[in-house]
This record gives structure tokens, sequence and C-alpha cells, in this order.
């Protein structure tokens, strides 16, 4: 994927200035608009997530959000079934996280007061936004979507402490229907050296099976991702991640490698209809250099539908139904 001469953003051709703002919703109770920054700086052990999603038929918005500070989780909460607040979900204030956006799809601003602890960063995108459409392997995620990585700089305060941050990140802004329920498993990975090598790709399973989303720059060319074979080493608790290896091939045919181990505390997402995901600050080796990031992953819930016909049942078996009483 080459750059277009005079294009706004080179990587996102059907977008303007004007998707930074929310958008009409669409018919449906899964309709939902959704920004999130996550960054991290793990050679001082900072790092934080958070996510202000509005689901405007329902009248209704959400929270997710968490710090860290050397490696340890000092606020983390998910809130739901909140008023939807006043102005975009990339220019708002909810239960004490802030997003300013002041160059549009480009910059955002995160500012951060919750338990005792303040964060102050800017997130500012190496490329601008890169435009995909999510609804992929027959799962309904949000078709509106653009994202980017870019470098992070600003502060944590902790009592009388004071913190400096440097270092990398990842800005999503998704609207559309989304139906969790739909998803069968994923994983994310980003890693970024600089702005002109860095990789975010989402192996994805829906019900139709694998399917690639992500890009890959390398050496200042953009690619988007053609294939992901990835392996994940979990801990006893089977959520928390403790390494991670993947080979990533692009649609130019080029091929990466990166090898991560992790870098602080791990913290779990529900995104909605019983489905919920693990993510954690990362430090991956690749090409021979340490490249900061970030890994989420989900673990496939329950029997796919290409085994159930090899093995023969219908999905509505009992023997594949959940009816137990969440402990």
């Amino acid at each position: 994927m080459t750059s277009a001469e005079n294009q706004e953003f080179p990587y996102a051709p059907g977008l303007s200035a004007s998707d930074d703002g929310n958008h009409a919703p669409g018919e449906g109770d899964k309709w939902q608009e959704s920004s999130l920054v996550a960054y991290c700086d793990p050679s001082r052990g900072l790092a934080g997530f958070h996510r202000i999603g509005i689901h405007p038929n329902l009248g209704e918005a959400s929270v997710y959000s968490w710090l860290q500070i050397d490696g340890r989780m000092v606020s983390q909460a998910k809130r739901t079934n909140l008023p939807i607040p006043a102005g975009p979900v990339t220019g708002t204030t909810l239960e004490g996280v802030t997003f300013r956006t002041p160059d549009p799809l480009r910059t955002c601003e995160i500012e951060v007061e919750r338990d005792g602890v303040h964060a102050e960063v800017l997130f500012e995108s190496f490329t601008g936004p890169v435009q995909m459409n999510m609804d992929v392997g027959g799962a309904t995620v949000g078709k509106g979507h653009y994202d980017s990585i870019g470098r992070v700089t600003g502060k944590f305060s902790a009592g009388s402490e004071q913190f400096a941050f440097d270092g990398v990140g990842f800005l999503d802004h998704s609207w559309g229907p989304r139906d969790a329920g739909g998803i069968l498993a994923h994983r994310w990975m980003m890693a970024a050296l600089d702005a002109g090598n860095h990789i975010n790709t989402f192996p994805t399973i829906g019900p139709r099976g694998r399917a690639m989303l992500g890009y890959v720059m390398l050496d200042g060319e953009l690619s988007f991702t053609a294939d992901v074979s990835s392996e994940l080493s979990i801990g006893d608790d089977h959520l928390d991640v403790r390494a991670a290896r993947a080979r990533i091939t692009d649609e130019f045919g080029r091929t990466v490698e990166i090898n991560g181990v992790s870098a602080g505390e791990y913290s779990i997402q529900p995104y909605g209809q019983g489905y919920f995901c693990a993510h954690k600050p990362m430090v991956w080796n690749c090409r021979g250099r340490t490249w900061p990031g970030m890994l989420e992953w989900s673990a496939i819930r329950f029997v796919p539908p290409w085994h159930r016909e090899r093995l023969g049942i219908e999905k509505d078996n009992s023997w594949l139904k959940w009816d137990g009483d969440q402990p």
C-alpha cells in the first residue's frame, strides 16, 4: 500500500476529519460507537488503557480504564449503564477519563483522574488513521473503523510522586453494530519501534473461520496483514499471557517475526454478550531490536461450527449448551 499525493489521510481514503466525531446510529440495540487509547512505557513500568463507548439506541454509555505504575495495577474499572456523555466519544469526559483530539484522527490527549492517580499523556500518530472493515469471518465487530500506532508522551502522578512517560500507543475509533456473541476468538498484537517500523495485527476467528486484520509497517512501507502464525504461553489461571511469538506475513509477501515477554499485570475487558478478553503490556524482540507494545487475546468459547459438522452434531445439542449459573 502506498501513499497518494495530496491525500489528507493516505491510509484512510474513505475518511475525513468529520469522522473524528460521532456518527449517525443505525438500527438495533447493538449499534455502538467507541474510542480507545492504549499505551505503554515498559522501561519505566508504566501503561494505560482507556475506552469510552456509547450505545445510542439504548441511551447508555460505558467506560473501561486501567493504569499501571511499576508494572502494577494502580487503577482499574469497568462501568456500564452510564448516561451518554456530551460530545463525541473522541472528545468527552466519562468517569474520570477525558479524551481530546486537537488534530482530528491524528492525535489524542488523554487525561485520567481515578483512584488517586493522575495521568496526562499525548498520543501522536505515526501515519494518521488506517482504515479497515472489522466485520470479517462472519463476525460483526464494527464496519466503521480506523486506528493507528504512535508515540505517547506525558506523565503519571500518584501522591507526591511523578513519573515521566515516553512510550508508544494505539488509537482506535469504531462505529456500527457489534455483536460480541458472534466472535469466537481473537488475538491482537501491537509492537512499535518507530514511525517507519511498527506492527498492528488482529487475527480473528468468526463463524466462518479465520480472518486477518491489521497491518505491517516495515522500513517506511505499509501493507495489510495476510497471515499470522502465533503461539501464546499462558499462566495457570488460563488468562495471564507470560510470553508470545508470532510470524506475520503481509500482502507484499514480507514476513516478520516477533517474540515477546510480559511487562506488567493483565486486565480483563468485557466486550458484551458474555465475550471478554485479556490484555497486558509487552516487550517484543523484532529484527534484533526492542519494540514495546501490547497483547490482547480471548480463548475460543465454544465448539466452532466446522468441528460440530465433523462430529455430526447440531448446534442445539444439549451437550454444547451452557446452562449453569455464574459462580
